[in-house]
Order: structure tokens, then sequence, then C-alpha cells
């Protein structure tokens, strides 16, 4: 999977007219996202919102390009990073999940490594505020790990919203709407993970 994103070439480089649209329509996205977390710099292809807090270093948004037969599918990430906890030998991957077989249901936090027993999950769990806003969210993920070597946590979201598709056949190029009020959801609950995680 190609990121482009703070890895990737910058803009100038862009190989396709398709990472090129996808770019343009990541710049109106950001303006959602400004409305809570002030004016980003430009950092490769991604924007990059510098915190002055203790609680979060960084949040950054930015595509993850997965080739599909026909075209390609740029998926939006916001992900913030988090000093690392005092106790961070115990910090093992957690993700949100959701109760309910066929509707989606109550979300709630889970180890994502079978016998893992993360204490953060129950102090998530325990955040009604967090879970509602969880619940207002249409995610593909949400992970939350620990990052060895620069010495963070990882708060990683990936909506469904804010989206690009690009189609060779037919042509076409599809831009997926991010949900009115859904970044600052986002920001919210980040900013609630990013309180529990340095209560630790």
């Amino acid at each position: 999977m190609k990121i482009l994103g703070h890895a990737a070439k910058p803009l100038s480089e862009c190989r396709t007219r398709g990472d090129l649209a996808a770019w343009r329509f990541l710049e109106k996205i950001i303006g959602d996202f400004s409305q809570g977390l002030g004016k980003p710099e430009r950092e490769g292809q991604s924007f990059i919102f510098k915190e002055n807090t203790s609680l979060l270093k960084d949040v950054r948004v930015y595509y993850e390009i997965e080739r599909k037969f026909l075209g390609k599918i740029y998926a939006l990430v916001f992900e913030g990073r988090v000093p690392v906890p005092r106790s961070s030998e115990r910090f093992t991957p957690i993700r949100l999940s959701y109760s309910g077989m066929v509707k989606k249901g109550r979300p709630f936090f889970k180890d994502d490594a079978k016998g893992a027993k993360n204490p953060l999950v129950q102090r998530l769990n325990g955040n009604e505020q967090l879970l509602d806003l969880c619940r207002l969210q249409d995610l593909e993920y949400l992970r939350i790990y620990r990052d060895v070597q620069e010495e963070v946590c990882r708060i990683r979201y990936r909506p469904f919203g804010g989206s690009f598709i690009r189609l060779l056949f037919p042509p076409l190029n599809y831009g997926v709407i991010l949900p009115d009020r859904h970044a600052r959801y986002m920001i919210e609950s980040m900013k609630l993970i990013g309180e529990a995680i340095g209560a630790d």
C-alpha cells in the first residue's frame, strides 16, 4: 500500500492526474479540520497540525492509496500522536469494535491481540462521551498503538467519508463527502483518547 502522505513524494512529483485530483480533493476537506485544529502546514502530500499542548504532539491528515483492478482508492487517514505513557511496556494495540451481528451496534474498545490486557481499554469503555462520539462516526477502523521508533502512541482513524476514488473504466473520479460535523467528532474523540492515554 502506497501512502500519499508524509512519506510520499511532493505534490510537484505526483505521477498521475488521479494523484493530483485526489490532492485537490484533500485540500478542500482540510478546512473541516482547520476549524478545530488551527492552520495546518504542508509536509509532502499531507497536512500536519502542530499542537502546542502535551496532549497531542501533532495531527496528520493524508491519503493511503490502495490499488484496485481498474483504479485506485485514496483512503483518508486522520492520525494523532500522543507522548508514550509511563506504563508503556504494557501498551498493546487497541481497536474500536461494535456490538451486533447484523446491524452496527454500540461501539466499544478491545485489545487487538489475544490475551492482551491493556488497562487503557477499561478507561476508554468507561467514557460515555467518547463512546457516543464514536457512534456518530462512520469509520472503516480506529486503532490505537505504540510506535516504538518514535516513542509515541498513534491514534489512527480511517473514515469512509473523505476518500477519493479513481476508476479507469468507465473513466471516473469520485470524492466521497465527509459528513457534516464528522471532522469535529474525530477531533473531539481523539482528544478524549489522548487524555485517557496521558492519565496512565
